[in-house]
C-alpha cells in the first residue's frame, strides 16, 4: 500500500493535480492517472486506515479528484464502506482506553497522522452531515479533555508512556499538531466551524484550548511560545521536556498556535484568535529558533509555515505584515529548489539519512508545490487540501 499513501505516495500527487485541474483542465488526466496508480498499489486487503498512512488519505484524494474533474471516482464508495466499520471499532477501542486508565494509550490512537483525528478529518469531508461515523470519532476525541488515573496518579487523559513497553511514572504529553493534542483540538474546532454540533464538543474545545493557553511561555525573541512536549513526573507534575521553541507545522509554537487560532474562531473567542495569529506571524517572520529548518517540506520545513501563514492571514485581513511574512516564507521555500533533482525539491531527514527524492505530500514535492500554488493564486485551495493539515475546515 506504500505507493498509495498521502504521506509519500501517489495520493499526494493526485491532490496536487486535482488542485491544478480547477484552473488548468489539462491536469485532470494526470489527477485520475495518479488515483488509478493508488488503487493498484492498495493490494487485495489494505489494513491501515489512517489519514497519512492508509485509506483515509486516499479517500480525501479521491474526493478532490472527483470535484476537480466532475467525474465520479468508484474507489470513494469502497473506501467509505471500509472505513465506516473501522471508525466504529477504533473509536470504541480508544474510548475504552481513555475511560479505564488501565490499558496503555498510544499517540497513534488519537493523533492526526495515524489515529482517530485523521479518520475524523476524512469523515468530516466525505461522510454525510451528522453521520454516525463522524459522531463516533468526535465522541471518542472529546474524552481527551478529561483526566484518568494511571499508576495511581491523575493525569490528562491523553498522557502516554515514555517507553513503548507500558504506562510508567515517566509519562509525557505531546503538544504538537502531527502527533499531539493540538491535532484533536484543531479537528474538533473545525467540526464546529463546519456547523456541526455533538454532545460535549464545545466543552472539549474550550477546555483543551484553555489548557494549552495555560502552558504558553515566552520565546527568547519575546513572542508567545509552546514546548514540543511536557514530561510528567511520578506526582503528575509537568515540565518542558525539550528546548521551549520550535518552528514547524508539526510541533512547537506555530503548531500549537494554529490549534488555538481555530478554537478561538469556533467559539467566538477573538482574544484567543488574535493572540494565536500574532504569535504565528511574529514567529514566522523572524529567524527560526534553535536549529535552522532543513528543507522546504510541509511537515517541518518552510512550505508548512507558508501554508500556516496563508490561512492565519484570514484572521488578519488587510494586514500588510502578513503579506510580507508570506513573501518571506515563499522566498525561503524557493531557495531549496534544485532543478538537477527529479522533483525539484528533496526531503532532508537529518544527518543519519541521505536526502531523499520524495514526490509525496507531507515531506515531498507535491506538498511544496501545493503551498506555492496557494501563495501564487492568493486564494483558499479549491480542493481544500490543507484540511489534511488541519489549517481550516474542508471545502
Amino acid at each position: 500500500m506504500e505507493g498509495a499513501l498521502l504521506a509519500n505516495g501517489r495520493a499526494g500527487t493526485a491532490l496536487l493535480f486535482a488542485e491544478l485541474a480547477h484552473t488548468e483542465p489539462a491536469y485532470a488526466d494526470a489527477a485520475r492517472a495518479s488515483l488509478v496508480e493508488c488503487a493498484r498499489a492498495l493490494g487485495s486487503a489494505p489494513s491501515r486506515s489512517g489519514l497519512f498512512s492508509g485509506l483515509a488519505g486516499l479517500g480525501l484524494a479521491g474526493r478532490a479528484v472527483a470535484g476537480a474533474t466532475g467525474r465520479e471516482v468508484p474507489i470513494r464508495r469502497q473506501i467509505l464502506g471500509a472505513l465506516t466499520p473501522a471508525a466504529r471499532s477504533f473509536s470504541g477501542l480508544v474510548r475504552g482506553r481513555l475511560t479505564t486508565g488501565d490499558a496503555p494509550l498510544r499517540m497513534a490512537d488519537y493523533d492526526l497522522l495515524y489515529g482517530l483525528t485523521g479518520m475524523g478529518v476524512y469523515f468530516l469531508a466525505e461522510a454525510p452531515e451528522g453521520s454516525d461515523s463522524l459522531g463516533e470519532v468526535v465522541s471518542a476525541l472529546t474524552r481527551l479533555q478529561g483526566t484518568r488515573k494511571v499508576n495511581g496518579r491523575q493525569v490528562p487523559a491523553w498522557c502516554v508512556a515514555s517507553t513503548p513497553a507500558a504506562e510508567d511514572a515517566q509519562g509525557f504529553l505531546n503538544l504538537g499538531m502531527a502527533h499531539g493534542i493540538s491535532g484533536p483540538l484543531a479537528f474538533l474546532s473545525v467540526v464546529l466551524l463546519s456547523g456541526q454540533e455533538y454532545p460535549g464538543l464545545r466543552e472539549a474545545v474550550e477546555r483543551l484550548a484553555a489548557w494549552l493557553l495555560g502552558r504558553r511561555g515566552t520565546s527568547p525573541e519575546g513572542g508567545t511560545a509552546w514546548p514540543r512536549f511536557l514530561q510528567v513526573d511520578e506526582h503528575g507534575r509537568t515540565s518542558p521536556g525539550t528546548p521551549f521553541t520550535q518552528l514547524s507545522w508539526c510541533y512547537g509554537d506555530v503548531s500549537v498556535g494554529n490549534a488555538v487560532r481555530l478554537a478561538g474562531r469556533a467559539l467566538g473567542r477573538e482574544d484567543w484568535t488574535s493572540l494565536a495569529t500574532r504569535a504565528l506571524l511574529t514567529a514566522c517572520g523572524g529567524p527560526p529558533p534553535g536549529k535552522p529548518l532543513r528543507d522546504a517540506a510541509l511537515c517541518h520545513g518552510w512550505s508548512g509555515l507558508l501554508a500556516l501563514v496563508l490561512r492565519g492571514a484570514e484572521d488578519a485581513p488587510g494586514d500588510a505584515g502578513a503579506e510580507l511574512v508570506a513573501e518571506h516564507l515563499a522566498e525561503r521555500v524557493l531557495e531549496h529548489y534544485d532543478p538537477s533533482t527529479p522533483f525539484g525539491f528533496q526531503a532532508d531527514l537529518g544527518t543519519l539519512n541521505p536526502r531523499q527524492d520524495d514526490p509525496g505530500f507531507l515531506m515531498g514535492a507535491a506538498g511544496i508545490a501545493l503551498a506555492l500554488h496557494a501563495y501564487g493564486t492568493g486564494g483558499t485551495p479549491r480542493t481544500g487540501w490543507d484540511a489534511a493539515l488541519l489549517l481550516g475546515p474542508p471545502v
